[in-house]
């Protein structure tokens, strides 16, 4: 044997007896500090060494309808791009957010802020269930610019479920969508199909309206009716009615699709069901002055409520509020659809349990922004209302 060689099997061997130090070094610490802090500092060494980066996404959206129903938002490019997480939450990745495995809890993330009135929802999709055609419709006037991101991420979400077709339906004059359709240029949408009405175009349609006010607020029912009227046939068998103010906390495909097979003709917020699983009646003197002789007469006392801020509409559905809506049975909203639902003996059903978060009422307070950004960290899949940030 060389001398080089002797020196060579040395340093082999000086180094093996390095690495049984360090391991033994490992265990005895493994055995006395906190269950995973070794694989917190480990990770956060290497994510230091070599930083995940958010992946970038760019899709080009165009559609096959008439030029007329549709929002041209100008050519997508190679700088038109939004940043989204690998979850499809819509959310910027943060530098500090890296993958670990936490026992049997699953993937966390490394300094992920608890939220404990927070738990993600189960998915419940059937990757075998069949969309059937559906729309999905934002509602909105003058959204923020945060707002509007959130729309553009849920579009982004559903822009490859071949069966759902994207729209947006606003009130707002000239130049008041202009913060959503950038925000949807960015995403990479080239149009959009955006359905604009004024309420003097609801009074002229339903002359019982001719005597109230905030129509836009207050009477949705109506203003989606416009919006189902211009639809060309064959009509979607589902629609889904969001609002701008509503935040969810993941891929929104994954809501859409969880009740993609139900059967249910009003799909609406479970909170809103009583002990015998109806929903339940809403005050007579509450928004008194909304209901119509006409509709007071015909629900008498039967008189429900349900929030409004996320619901799914069938066909059937539709059509009978189109034909109250004519013969001036009417009432707010947040009452009608529901009251329709029962009086016509159509069925009612409940959004998945696990879906609502809190807040999801106007009477249970605002989400302000940091609040938000825990509940993106802290739970996915919820549904919060409202958002006005």
């Amino acid at each position: 044997m060389t001398a080089e060689n002797t020196k060579t099997e040395g340093r082999h061997h000086f180094c093996g007896i390095q690495c049984w130090i360090a391991c033994c070094c490992c265990f005895a610490l493994s055995l006395v500090l906190p269950g995973n802090f070794l694989l917190r500092h480990i990770a956060g060494a290497a994510h230091r060494l070599w930083p995940l980066q958010p992946p970038l996404l760019l899709d080009k959206h165009s559609s096959q309808n008439d030029e007329d129903k549709h929002h041209i938002i100008g050519e997508a490019t190679s700088t038109s791009f939004i940043q989204f997480r690998a979850s499809a939450a819509g959310r910027r990745t943060r530098p500090d957010m890296f993958l670990q495995i936490d026992g049997n809890a699953g993937l966390t993330g490394v300094g992920q802020r608890e939220n404990p009135s927070c738990t993600s929802a189960p998915k419940h999709r059937d990757p075998y269930a069949k969309m059937h055609p559906t729309a999905f419709v934002v509602r909105t006037l003058s959204p923020t610019q945060a707002q509007a991101e959130r729309i553009a991420t849920w579009f982004k979400n559903l822009k490859d479920e071949s069966n759902v077709s994207l729209w947006v339906s606003t009130n707002g004059g000239d130049g008041d969508d202009n913060t959503l359709l950038e925000a949807l240029r960015v995403a990479g949408f080239q149009r959009v199909d955006v359905h604009k009405y004024t309420e003097d175009d609801m009074k002229e349609t339903y002359p019982a309206l001719r005597d109230k006010e905030f129509l836009a607020w207050q009477f949705h029912v109506q203003a989606v009716d416009l919006w189902w009227q211009a639809q060309a046939k064959p009509r979607p068998d589902h629609v889904w009615i969001i609002e701008d103010d509503v935040g969810y906390t993941g891929d929104i495909s994954d809501l859409i699709g969880s009740v993609a097979n139900a059967s249910d003709d009003f799909l609406t917020s479970p909170q809103d069901k009583n002990e015998t699983y109806l929903l339940k009646l809403g005050a007579l003197t509450w928004h008194a002055d909304c209901q119509t002789s006409a509709y007071q007469h015909r629900v008498g006392t039967e008189r429900r409520a349900a929030r409004e801020h996320v619901q799914r509409f069938s066909k059937a559905l539709l059509h009978k509020l189109h034909e109250w809506s004519l013969r001036g049975e009417l009432d707010t909203s947040e009452a009608m659809t529901g009251t329709v639902a029962m009086v016509e003996h159509l069925k009612v059903g409940w959004l998945p349990e696990g879906s609502i978060g809190q807040p999801f009422s106007c009477c249970e307070g605002q989400v302000a922004p940091d609040t938000w950004e825990e509940h993106l960290q802290a739970c996915e899949g919820k549904l919060f209302h409202s958002l006005k940030f």
